[in-house]
């Protein structure tokens, strides 16, 4: 396929998958509509078969090893990448955490946008799976799926890198400047993660069980950013 030809794929699978979401995200005045579980059951369904779409996507170039998109079985060393990525990602979660708990102006930042949240700890089991769904759906697109790609076309990982979190960051504008801000942030984190493990495991189990901390932590401090 031709360096246009990539590119062009890239871009309709973004306004395909992602736009439509983009264009319709909640804001805070329309909040309390929102039912977060069918929200959470919505997102588990359709991340499902559009992760297979982008798999079956990739499976078309026989000429290029799924391998280059990060695409392995789970290997025993991924475990321990994992658990690292995981601690890494609750350690830049964290400062933010506490900042929103003892600086009543970063609450009333954190505020001006919509949040997922927990009802009761009986929601936890689907927001696990929610979390997950999320984390591999965007990880193979913003990371394997994206950065692959950048690199068979040709573009300097840096500027890949830089497009692909700008990208990842503009779908959480519904979080407000504190969850723009959190997402590019976290989306240079799993790049970094991606690159070096090369594996789309790692990050998206990470990502998946960041989202599954954050929404279970939304149950005793409301109003945290990243859980989605």
């Amino acid at each position: 396929m031709s360096t246009h030809g990539l590119l062009a794929e890239a871009l309709l699978l973004f306004l395909v998958l992602f736009l439509p979401g983009y264009l319709s995200q909640p804001d805070a005045a329309s909040a309390a509509t929102v039912d977060t579980v069918r929200a959470m059951l919505q997102s588990v369904l359709l991340g499902v078969p559009q992760v297979l779409l982008i798999l079956h996507l990739l499976s078309l170039q026989p000429e290029v090893p799924l391998e280059h998109f990060g695409l392995y079985r789970p290997r025993p060393r991924d475990a321990l990448r994992t658990a690292g990525a995981v601690v890494g990602a609750l350690a830049l979660a964290a400062p933010v955490v506490a900042a929103m708990a003892l600086v009543p102006a970063l609450r009333e930042l954190g505020s001006t946008g919509y949040r997922w949240g927990l009802r009761s700890a009986w929601e936890l089991p689907l927001a696990l799976a929610f979390g997950l769904t999320a984390g591999y759906r965007e990880e193979l697109y913003f990371r394997a799926y994206l950065l692959g790609r950048f690199e068979q076309a040709g573009v300097p990982r840096a500027a890949g890198v830089a497009a692909a979190t700008a990208l990842f960051a503009l779908g959480h504008l519904y979080e407000g400047v504190l969850g723009v801000a959190f997402a590019f942030v976290m989306g240079l984190y799993f790049s970094v993660v991606y690159l070096r493990s090369r594996s789309l495991h790692v990050p998206a189990v990470a990502h998946g069980l960041l989202n599954a901390a954050l929404l279970a932590l939304n149950l005793v401090l409301p109003g945290l950013p990243g859980a989605g």
